[in-house]
């Protein structure tokens, strides 16, 4: 049986974009906002021991293995504050096929989950999408490293970035653990890319690339060079985030060709 309680605006439809292109939001609203939800008050997850002008997040708030690929909203366009409020689940939160309605028989508890405290955290889209990841890499073979630094100049260039940090092997520093593998310092880019769900058009994800890579995002982030980066930008995110809430003064993205086709 139908749910009227869920939030039909949140729902995808056949005349909306299966991709919204960052670019959009960002040129009709530069200061867009991207949120999160946490499950619980908001004492479990801010801390501001150190004064309301250094609030940052406890880790178990954003813990390291919850990047890559950390799940957000976009707001400001019929995404509100009190979607927040419902956490979509099996059916609901598969992927949209696009080009389609979500039919109604959909709209059951079996696919969503509706939990009356939450904590809502957010960050400028604009800001995030100028990030660079520093970390470190351990190479064992230099014709390995050869190969990153060959894919990284390529992007680098396209972007007109200095890739004067990209050092020869030779230069590079000697692992302590191993003198024979070099450590490599490099620059990796974050993504805000829209992913819709089934039962939310507006779910977007924050992705992390490696410098050699602009297509191909990080999936895991367990050991090495993949959790040096996912340790910085999560560093990143607890210390520059927004506390939204119901009284936040959301910026509006009023332009509806962002997501209509």
């Amino acid at each position: 049986m139908a749910n009227p309680q869920y939030p039909h605006d949140i729902l995808p439809r056949k005349s909306w974009k299966k991709g919204i292109l960052l670019k959009d939001v960002i040129s009709c609203c530069p200061n867009a906002l991207i949120g999160r939800w946490l499950e619980g008050p908001k004492e479990s997850f801010l801390d501001d021991s150190l004064g309301d002008d250094m609030v940052a997040l406890f880790p178990e708030a954003l813990p390291v293995k919850s990047v890559p690929n950390l799940s957000c909203c976009l707001l400001g366009a019929l995404f509100l504050y009190e979607h927040f409020h419902y956490h979509q689940i099996n059916e609901g939160n598969k992927p949209w096929v696009g080009n389609t309605d979500i039919a109604d028989d959909m709209l059951t508890t079996d696919n969503y989950i509706f939990m009356p405290k939450v904590t809502v955290i957010g960050w400028m889209i604009n800001e995030v999408e100028r990030y660079t990841i520093e970390y470190e890499h351990v190479f064992q073979k230099k014709k390995d490293y050869d190969k990153i630094k060959s894919a990284a100049s390529q992007i680098a260039d396209n972007k007109n970035i200095d890739v004067a940090y990209l050092k020869e092997w030779e230069e590079l520093t000697s692992d302590p653990s191993n003198e024979k593998n070099r450590i490599a310092e490099l620059k990796g880019g974050v993504r805000v890319n829209h992913d819709p769900t089934n039962m939310n058009y507006w779910h977007f994800t924050i992705d992390s690339y490696p410098a050699e890579s602009e297509v191909n995002p990080l999936k895991n982030a367990s050991d090495g060079w993949r959790k040096n980066m996912a340790v910085n930008l999560v560093d990143f995110l607890r210390r520059s985030f927004v506390h939204i809430t119901e009284s936040t003064t959301i910026p509006a993205i009023t332009n509806s060709n962002v997501w209509e086709k």
